[in-house]
């Protein structure tokens, strides 16, 4: 049977177990070691947070809770985050977060810990990052959805001809294991797209300059129109 790599929606999707914010009661705050202080929760040996969910509830995303029941763990903090940071909607967050939850099983199938074979398209970057930032949780959900911390290399972009390299091989090795489940538009996409709008910068061929083009829809011409006759740029429409 193939492995489900779907992100859960609705209320179904929020785990019993789910932790909700809100400071634990006195009785329940772990203590470090023998000292007798109270944990602070970013000590990585002695924090519990990763029991709370598993490898199946942890993907599990429910927006519709208020903020004081939202749980502060897991997918549906990630993905409130990154529709908040990138401004995207929920159907696009919840794409990206299934291309993320591929690309994180593929770490862990590879064992690519330390970013040395597989790299992320630029939309799944987006989101491991938000994932990242979140330094409270992020060292927990590692060991629990891979069992091993997965580290980002911020310096890859360096050399761009292994990145490229990196990208391509895991966007074979990702249809290989996923098939018609890889989003195949998502990752070949070399730049920002939303909503039906594409932008991309790359060099003409004739004088060097550097030309942006704009692949959109063609609903959304008419807005478009006058900047793009300023700007002096192409518009390519999309049926």
């Amino acid at each position: 049977m193939a492995e489900d790599d779907t992100v859960a929606t609705g209320m179904e999707s929020v785990p019993p177990s789910t932790p909700m914010r809100g400071d634990p009661e006195p009785e329940d705050v772990p203590t470090n070691g023998d000292n007798g202080k109270a944990d602070d929760g970013l000590d990585p040996f002695t924090s519990p947070r990763e029991e709370f969910f598993d490898k199946r509830t942890w993907w599990m995303c429910d927006l519709s809770c208020v903020a004081d029941d939202a749980p502060n763990q897991g997918a549906t903090p990630l993905v409130a985050r990154c529709m908040r940071v990138h401004g995207w909607d929920e159907d696009h967050t919840r794409r990206v977060l299934t291309a993320y939850k591929q690309f994180l099983t593929l770490k862990a199938e590879k064992q690519d810990w330390y970013a040395k074979d597989l790299t992320p398209c630029a939309e799944v970057e987006k989101m491991w990052k938000e994932h990242i930032v979140d330094m409270g949780n992020y060292w927990h959900d590692c060991q629990l959805l891979c069992g091993h911390v997965v580290c980002y290399n911020p310096d890859e972009s360096v050399d761009e001809n292994a990145k490229a390299s990196h990208l391509k091989s895991t966007q074979m090795a990702l249809k290989a294991k996923f098939g018609a489940r890889f989003d195949a538009e998502l990752w070949d996409s070399e730049g920002f797209k939303k909503k039906g709008i594409f932008v991309q910068t790359m060099k003409s061929t004739h004088d060097q300059a550097t030309l942006v083009i704009i692949l959109a829809k063609v609903t959304a011409a008419r807005s478009l129109t006058g900047w793009l006759a300023d700007s002096g740029v192409w518009f390519v429409p999309r049926g």
